[in-house]
C-alpha cells in the first residue's frame, strides 16, 4: 500500500479510536515520509484523536527530531487537555530520544510518564520507557 492510502487509513482509524489497529500500522509505516510530514503538520489538530496520532507517529518513528519537532512535542506534552494521551505519547517520543535532547526535557517527560503508571491502557508503555 502507498503511504497516502496508509495515511488515510491511519487517520480514519484514529478518528474511530481503534488504537490497536493504528499501532499495528505504525509499526511498519511510521517512518514513511508522508506519515512523518502529516505528523509534523497535525501536532495541534483540533481533533484530539488526530493530535494523539501525530504524537504516536513521532513516538514510533525513528526520525531524528529537528529543533522544531522537539518544540512541537514539548507544546503537546505541556498541554492540559481532556485527552491525556497526546501529552503521554509526546513524552514517550522525547524519552525515546533521550540521548539526543536536553536532559531537562527528558526529566520533564518522565514526570508525564510517571503520571500514567496507573493507567491500564498505557502503564506497560510508561514502565518500559521509565525502565521499571
Amino acid at each position: 500500500m502507498k503511504s497516502p492510502n496508509i495515511l488515510q487509513t491511519l487517520v480514519d482509524l484514529a478518528k474511530q479510536g481503534l488504537w490497536e489497529n493504528v499501532d499495528a500500522l505504525l509499526s511498519t509505516h511510521a517512518n514513511d515520509i508522508a506519515v512523518i510530514t502529516w505528523a509534523r503538520v497535525n501536532t495541534q489538530n483540533r481533533d484530539l484523536n488526530l493530535r494523539d496520532l501525530s504524537a504516536s507517529i513521532y513516538e514510533v518513528s525513528t526520525v531524528t527530531l529537528e529543533e522544531n519537532d522537539i518544540e512541537k512535542l514539548l507544546v503537546m506534552m505541556r498541554e492540559q487537555i481532556e485527552n491525556p494521551y497526546p501529552r503521554f505519547r509526546a513524552a514517550c517520543a522525547l524519552v525515546k530520544r533521550a540521548n539526543t535532547i536536553e536532559k531537562y526535557f527528558v526529566g520533564e517527560a518522565k514526570v508525564i510518564l510517571r503520571e500514567h503508571l496507573n493507567d491500564e491502557d498505557v502503564a506497560d508503555i510508561a514502565k518500559t520507557y521509565l525502565g521499571i
